[in-house]
């Protein structure tokens, strides 16, 4: 219980997601485990744009990723930029610390979380408009400057998590 009570309390923006993949799976935490989800449905958009939520996102399953953008929650409507920037974030799933030289000598990531990001966006059955698309690579890289490291959002990344937003006429 003090433990319980100790993780409820310390429940932040740049801890919610570790805390709620921390108690997932043990009886013992599962009030914790529903509140931790709940406080990550509600602080959405900041928790995308804190470096923790941000470099943690991927680390949620595809399923609960998705349970996070259905909007079927009362506290759940989320902006169009935050939809597209979790995706951009989520399609790394996978690709966290993996690089793989071309021949050229220049830097590309495997490309395994874009697949989960497509069926996603298939289950979601949510339009997104192409200013969100531009506003998340926007956030995406302000965030970046502002920490001071990237967060790896390769452009084989970004052109396929477009390509199954919009199809073949992804905005540049």
């Amino acid at each position: 219980e003090a433990c319980s009570t100790y993780l409820l309390e310390s429940l932040r923006v740049g801890n919610a997601i570790d805390v709620y993949l921390l108690s997932a799976g043990r009886p013992e935490y599962a009030s914790v485990h529903a509140e931790a989800m709940k406080f990550i449905i509600a602080n959405f958009s900041a928790i995308l744009r804190s470096w923790e939520g941000a470099e943690s996102l991927c680390q949620l399953s595809k399923d609960d990723v998705l349970h996070v953008l259905c909007g079927r929650h009362a506290d759940c409507i989320h902006k169009g930029v935050d939809i597209v920037m979790a995706l951009l974030l989520y399609a790394r799933r996978g690709d966290q610390g993996l690089r793989n030289q071309k021949g050229d000598g220049s830097a590309c990531a495997p490309l395994n979380g874009a697949g989960d990001v497509e069926d996603i966006i298939r289950r979601l059955g949510r339009e997104t408009y192409r200013d969100e698309y531009g506003m998340a690579l926007d956030a995406i890289r302000e965030l970046e400057r502002e920490a001071g490291a990237p967060l790896l959002l390769f452009r084989e990344i970004v052109d396929r998590v477009g390509v199954a937003l919009f199809g073949p006429d992804t905005p540049r």
